[in-house]
This record gives structure tokens, C-alpha cells and sequence, in this order.
């Protein structure tokens, strides 16, 4: 479904919080509304972009912290393809060794 999904698209989503499923309506944005930095440049001392709703999910979130999620995340991403990686290594090392005997 994401991977079709367009910005500016909207849909339903399902959470469930406190044991309570709860319905949002959420709009697709892109990548390019996500600005690190930007409560720098708005000249509040870093306390997060108070005057503009583009930016209302992350007030009072200092570029930092934001900073080092995305680290973390990039981090575990990382982790999952280099376990996936050596996953597809020793198969291909499996398929040599059959193709080796099969020419035998």
C-alpha cells in the first residue's frame, strides 16, 4: 500500500493505544516536508517550530535528538541487510557446492 501511495494522498489508519483501537486519518507526505534543523532557522533557540503546522509533529524536539533517532535507525536498518547478506552469501555458497557435485 505505501509503496503506491502518493504525497498528498490521504487514508485511514488503525492504532491501538492504551488497549483501545483508535481510527486517524493521516495524509501522505514526502521527504522533502522533513527539514532537521528547521527550529534553528525560525530563530527559537532550538525549541522546536512553535508558529508553523507543517511542522507541528515534532515541537519541542531538538534537531539533536531527531538527529540521533535517524542514526539509530539507519543503524538497525544497517544491521537487518547485513544479516540478510550473509544469509544470501552462505546460499549461494550452498548452491556452489550442489552445482560442483551435480558436474561430478
Amino acid at each position: 500500500m505505501l509503496d503506491k501511495a502518493q504525497p498528498g494522498g490521504k487514508a485511514e489508519v488503525t492504532v491501538t493505544r492504551d488497549g483501545k483501537e483508535e481510527k486517524l486519518q493521516v495524509v501522505y507526505g514526502d521527504s522533502s516536508q522533513f527539514h532537521f534543523g528547521q527550529a534553528q532557522h525560525n530563530g527559537n533557540n532550538g525549541q522546536g517550530d512553535q508558529g508553523n503546522d507543517q511542522y507541528s509533529a515534532h515541537h519541542f524536539v531538538p534537531e539533536h535528538d531527531m538527529m540521533l533517532e535517524h542514526h539509530r535507525n539507519m543503524a538497525v536498518q544497517n544491521q537487518r541487510l547485513e544479516k540478510l547478506v550473509m544469509e544470501l552469501r552462505d546460499e549461494v555458497r550452498e548452491l556452489r557446492k550442489e552445482m560442483q557435485q551435480l558436474k561430478k
